[in-house]
């Protein structure tokens, strides 16, 4: 393969800032349609950053697909042919990633059932349609066979390579035209990846690599905001991106070519951006869809960053933000809730926030359902389900729900906050973060204003929130009043006990630390929550409830201060520190 001269994706810029032309006319001109998208033969297996399953390759060998948390035995007959199967188990049987499993038996008989489960893929999908050829699960197919065609492709008929070519070809024409004419979100942005892995690993395909690299360039131009963080602002997508970036990145150098432009200036963005996002225990922090910690394969990528990039403390475009102080983290979102195509996962939790101290998660957001029942899909994305504040137990940004609507819409948000501030001032004693958002201007003419102070120790966190009116009530006039309740959810692993008089509470935590919780202006309760964390069930947990209502305190303090350790048990410690101290009557 000859080395592919400079791309244009400079010149590709200009063209659609000048003409005004979509990003899907100029895609279709940048990708070729017709059967020369044939690919000959495997030329490079790209490294994938997956971590294979063993115990799930025996399950596969023995007839057995647990996929999408569900299970199905097909006994003799093709498990492409289980139509009974929920959408989700057939969009991750044919999506092939499971193959990774099964090749780290590296057995042939392995092998012969992998081509076996491939034919009968090509026989049964032929007609392109249903789950198997959407736009991200045709991608997914695509890296799965190109990553593991050493597996497979050993002592394999020429009858057998014949069919998938052709197979592979077809493939990669649908997802050309799904690429081009599709919304401008996630799966468009994985096909288009998915694309330059097919034609960098593979022979044939060499004059369009350079074509492929600048439709990319458009792509990723389009979606990833100049911080790094994706449209959807679901942190988990930093994550897939950089786990489908790297090994691309690989192959390009293996094959002695340039990457895109696009793909080396991501890879720089998104590092920080990850960091940002990682508690102590080095797992996500859940917001708008992330709900999967991920910390093998994030360890694995944090491996690769040789700048080792520090932590950002503000992402402006992202809409995030973190102080961290000794061994205490806290990340807020203080972004909108997003776009309206690019919200598909997002969520009603602008201000919410999380906190972790060390490897242990202490408040936390309650995660996404997303493959659960639509009730809990919604219930998951409210601002109830975050560590915020709520009005008229109302959340802040309206979800359109329900599995049609989310098909025809995406799932947007609509009358959610237009104007979100923020703002983190470091000092020597510690970092202050202040902001704000209108999303209860509309239905009460309120603002929510929030303070977040983390003392320098990281032993010692304060909290406002404060519900401001639009216009104040005529003379005479009573403020209509309007309830409100503040969450601070609970990792699972914290116990919480409230104290004899109600004025605090005593959080501990695996280790035997504690911290203790009080506030000012409300009352306070220990309710009970729920915590979607690596599956679509969940986990019981607390959560701590703060009431109150505008007219008599439109202001709330709260206080989480750690224990110091001596040789009083938590009982006797807890009396002593019954109330902390909140000095003044509003945070300075």
């Amino acid at each position: 393969m000859t080395p592919v001269p400079a791309r244009t994706h400079d010149l590709a810029r200009t063209i659609v800032t000048e003409t005004g032309r979509s990003a899907s006319g100029w895609l279709q001109t940048l990708i070729p349609a017709g059967r020369a998208m044939t690919p000959q033969s495997f030329a490079i297996a790209p490294s994938l950053l997956h971590e294979p399953n063993a115990d799930r390759a025996g399950e596969v060998y023995q007839g057995q697909f647990c996929l999408a948390g569900h299970k199905v035995e097909p006994g003799a007959r093709s498990p492409f042919l289980a139509k009974e199967a929920p959408p989700r188990w057939r969009r991750a049987l044919a999506a092939f990633s499971w193959l990774h499993d099964l090749a780290s038996s590296d057995s042939e008989l392995a092998r012969i059932q992998a081509r076996c489960l491939i034919t009968d893929w090509i026989t049964t999908d032929a007609r392109r349609s249903g789950p198997g050829w959407e736009t991200e699960v045709v991608a997914q197919r695509l890296v799965a066979w190109l990553s593991t065609a050493p597996f497979f492709m050993a002592n394999a008929s020429d009858n057998f390579h014949t069919r998938l070519m052709a197979s592979a070809g077809r493939q990669i024409r649908h997802l050309n035209t799904l690429v081009a004419n599709g919304a401008n979100t996630w799966p468009r942005l994985h096909g288009a990846v998915a694309l330059n892995y097919a034609v960098i690993c593979t022979d044939g395909l060499d004059k369009h690599v350079a074509r492929m690299g600048d439709a990319l360039d458009q792509v990723i131009a389009r979606q990833l905001l100049p911080d790094g963080g994706h449209l959807s602002r679901n942190p988990a997508r930093v994550v897939d991106l950089l786990e489908l970036l790297l090994p691309l990145k690989a192959c390009f150098a293996d094959r002695g070519i340039d990457p895109p432009g696009s793909l080396v200036n991501a890879l720089d963005r998104l590092f920080p951006l990850l960091r940002m996002f990682l508690h102590g225990d080095k797992g996500l922090a859940f917001f708008n869809g992330a709900s999967e910690t991920r910390r093998k394969l994030i360890s694995t990528i944090l491996a690769l960053d040789t700048q080792r990039a520090k932590p950002m403390s503000s992402a402006r475009q992202s809409g995030y933000s973190r102080l961290e102080q000794g061994k205490t983290v806290i990340i807020a979102d203080t972004g909108s809730p997003g776009s309206v195509r690019a919200s598909d996962t997002g969520h009603s939790g602008t201000l919410s926030f999380e906190m972790s101290h060390g490897t242990q998660r202490i408040i936390i957001n309650c995660g996404y359902c997303g493959d659960g029942p639509d009730e809990w899909r919604a219930a998951t994305r409210s601002t109830a389900a975050h560590s915020t504040l709520s009005v008229s137990d109302r959340s802040s940004a309206t979800i359109i729900n329900g599995r049609l609507m989310e098909k025809l819409l995406g799932g947007p948000l609509t009358f959610g906050p237009e104007t979100v501030t923020a703002e983190i001032q470091p000092s020597d004693a510690g970092s202050l973060l202040s902001a704000s958002h209108d999303g209860y201007m509309k239905a009460f003419r309120l603002t929510h204003h929030r303070k977040i102070y983390l003392a320098a120790s990281g032993g010692d966190v304060r909290g406002e929130d404060r519900l401001i009116a639009a216009t104040r009530p005529s003379a005479g006039g009573r403020p209509n009043s309007h309830p409100f309740s503040i969450r601070f959810h609970l990792h699972p692993s914290v116990k919480a006990t409230l104290s004899k008089d109600n004025t605090s509470i005593l959080l501990m935590l695996p280790d035997k630390s504690g911290w203790q919780f009080s506030a000012r202006g409300a009352l306070m309760k220990i309710e009970e929550s729920v915590y979607f964390v690596d599956r679509d069930v969940p986990h019981r947990t607390h959560q701590i409830v703060l009431f109150a209502e505008t007219s008599r305190t439109p202001m709330v303090q709260w206080a989480l201060k750690q224990i110091e350790k001596s040789s009083e048990t938590p009982r006797q410690k807890q009396t002593k520190i019954s109330r902390l101290p909140l000095k003044g009557g509003r945070m300075n």
